[in-house]
Formats: C-alpha cells, sequence, structure tokens
C-alpha cells in the first residue's frame, strides 16, 4: 500500500499537481490488479477511488497545459486510463456478479469510443475499446439481451480485424479478434444460424492455432485453445483428447499456474475423465486462493459422476452463490442444475426477434 499512501500524503500536504494525482491513481490501479490476483474483493475499492481521481483530471481538460512538463500528463492519456480504469472495474464487478459491471464497462466503452474519434491512429486505443465492448456484450448477453450483445461483438470486431491486418505480429490482437468469433459464433448458434456460427468458430480456431504455433512457450494462448476444444458449442470443433493433452503440457511447464489447473480439470470432464478432473480442479482451488465459481461448478459436475451427492451439491450451493455475470458461467450453471436435478430461476423474458446474421 505504501506507493498510494505516499501520494496521498503528497497531495494532502499541497502537491496537487496532476502527475501526483495521476500517479495516485495509477497506483490504486495497480494495487487493484494485485488483489485480483489474490481474488481479494478488496480490488473494487482500489478502482473506485482511482476513477474520481482521474475524472477529475479529466474534466480539468487542457488547462494544465502551461505547467512544467514533470507536473502534467497528457489530456488524451488521462481518458485512456480513466476508461481502463472503468473497464477493471466493471471486469471485477463482472466477476462478483454485481450488476453495476454494465455501467462501468459502458461508460468505458463511450470513453473510449469518443478518444478514438479524437485520436484515431493509435492502435491500442482501438484494442481497449473492442476489449471494454466484448466485455460488455457479455455481460449484455449474461442478461438474455442477444440483440445488444452482438452488436457490441460486431462493433469490437469492425476495430479488431483492421487491427490485425496491420500488426499481424501483435498476439493480443489476434487473441482479442478470435474471442469475439467465438462470442459471435455462440450468438449465432444460440439464434439458430449455425452455418453462420460455424464460419465464426472457424476464424477462432485459424486465430488461436496460429498463435499457439508461432508463441508454443506462451501458456496463455495454449490454455485458449484447450479450453476452446473442450467447450465450444458446437460439437464440430470439439476434441476433448487433444484440450486434455494441451492442458497437461501446459501444467507441466507452469505448474505454479492455477488457470492452468482450472482449464485442465474442465477438459478432463468433458473428456469424461471425473476422477482426473477433481484432483486438477482442487489443485487450481490450492493455487487461486480458494478457488472460482466455473471450478465449483465443475467440481459439482464431477463429484456428481462420481455418485458423490452431497459433494456436488456443496459445490453447486457455493458457486451460485458467487456467479459471475457472464454467458459461459449461466450455461455451465444450466447444465450443472440439470445434471443434478434441480430447478433453475426462470430466466428473464427474451427479445422479441433474434436479429438475421450479418455477413
Amino acid at each position: 500500500m505504501f506507493p498510494a499512501r505516499l501520494y496521498a500524503r503528497l497531495i494532502a500536504e499541497g502537491h496537487h499537481s496532476p502527475a501526483s494525482r495521476y500517479q495516485l491513481a495509477r497506483n490504486h490501479g495497480n494495487l487493484g490488479a494485485a488483489l485480483v490476483l489474490l481474488n481479494d474483493p478488496g480490488s473494487v475499492e482500489h478502482y473506485r477511488k482511482a476513477i474520481p481521481l482521474l475524472a477529475e483530471l479529466v474534466a480539468e481538460g487542457d488547462k494544465n497545459r502551461d505547467l512544467p512538463m514533470g507536473e502534467r500528463v497528457t489530456p488524451s492519456r488521462i481518458r485512456a486510463s480513466l476508461a481502463t480504469a472503468h473497464r477493471l472495474l466493471g471486469g471485477r464487478l463482472k466477476v462478483l456478479g454485481d450488476p453495476a459491471a454494465e455501467k462501468h464497462l459502458a461508460q468505458s466503452a463511450t470513453i473510449m469510443a469518443e478518444l478514438v474519434a479524437d485520436v484515431p491512429n493509435v492502435p491500442y486505443y482501438r484494442s481497449v475499446l473492442a476489449g471494454s465492448q466484448l466485455d460488455l456484450g457479455d455481460v449484455l448477453l449474461a442478461s438474455n439481451r442477444p440483440a445488444d450483445a452482438e452488436e457490441q461483438c460486431r462493433q469490437a470486431m469492425g476495430h479488431l480485424t483492421p487491427l490485425v491486418a496491420a500488426h499481424p505480429d501483435s498476439g493480443e490482437y489476434r487473441e482479442r479478434l478470435a474471442l469475439c468469433h467465438i462470442a459471435l459464433g455462440n450468438l449465432r448458434t444460440d439464434a439458430g444460424h449455425q452455418d453462420d456460427a460455424a464460419e465464426h468458430y472457424r476464424e477462432a480456431f485459424k486465430l488461436i492455432e496460429d498463435l499457439v504455433a508461432k508463441r508454443s512457450k506462451d501458456p496463455w494462448y495454449a490454455l485458449c485453445l484447450a479450453w476452446n476444444l473442450g467447450t465450444c458449442l458446437d460439437p464440430k470443433f470439439r476434441d476433448p483428447d487433444r484440450a486434455v493433452q494441451i492442458g497437461k503440457q501446459v501444467v507441466k511447464m507452469k505448474p505454479e499456474l492455477g488457470y492452468a489447473w482450472s482449464t485442465l480439470g474442465v477438459v478432463h470432464y468433458r473428456a469424461g475423465d471425473w476422477k482426473a478432473a477433481v484432483e486438477a480442479l482442487e489443485q487450481a482451488m490450492k493455487l487461486k486462493h480458494d478457488g472460482a465459481s466455473r471450478d465449483w461448478l465443475f467440481l459439482a459436475m464431477a463429484h456428481w459422476q462420481l455418485g458423490r451427492a452431497g459433494e456436488a451439491r456443496r459445490y453447486y450451493d457455493r458457486a451460485v452463490q458467487r456467479m459471475p455475470s457472464a454467458a459461459a458461467f449461466q450455461r455451465f450453471r444450466a447444465e450443472a442444475a440439470t445434471l443434478l436435478g434441480l430447478s433453475e430461476p426462470p430466466a428473464p423474458p427474451k427479445e422479441a426477434n433474434n436479429p438475421p446474421p450479418k455477413k
């Protein structure tokens, strides 16, 4: 906590320069990110502290332009940081199942859209905007608004496709575009447009496979491939056995990575190896400071398959108490409830019509 306290003390003592206030906000953001890694809900408090500091700096606009170089911060940089703070807070609230996630993600997308319009030649800004739109789309889909979710995903794809073309060596842009295609494939699947969905899945797997081939030592891209090979909504694109092989390779390379064990547990479950799924997910829980809802839902299903109804219900109840506002988790919750023979709460009414596929 020392950096944030230091800058807060400087400001309290009269050092109100934009640079000092900006650095205080950045430190709150960094502390929030560190607490997320520890699965500590205190991260939300630090993101909330960063946002008003940055909003105040944005409101001041260019009036600090005549200050010495070391005391000012460029307005575009402050606006990007404010959008990022809203996105990080929205993402954390999404994980916690807090409905306020939508507001912060929408605010992030609005700020970044304005910044991209003002400064169109900065690729990073377009990437952040696309990320906010994808996260917002996921929250909208989880709240049963598929048309709005699809609109956000298609806007994100409109930013990411030219970024990938202009920066073919950027793994970040390619991965984000792949996730965009996965999201659109899921939306088209839910709408009953299987052919259109398959086009998106093919594009996604092409991008992910290419990333894994070019960056074989990066565990995140391998885990992205394993996850989608195990969980893709279209059975034609699934390969649980290969997903397990990839997952095993990653945990051998990075045994300390909780997310790797979590992914391995899920794909073990999809491959029908319930015992191995439980073992991997329990290891994930140890490394992830007690795990998360996804781990608990798949532990519930694996224990049920092993005939341990009591353990299955215990993990299911634990998961639904902290259900993220994400579409995938809604699917997993429904799957687990069906397996355990439980009644799910009624879903909100669906929109009257799904839009036709956009080419």
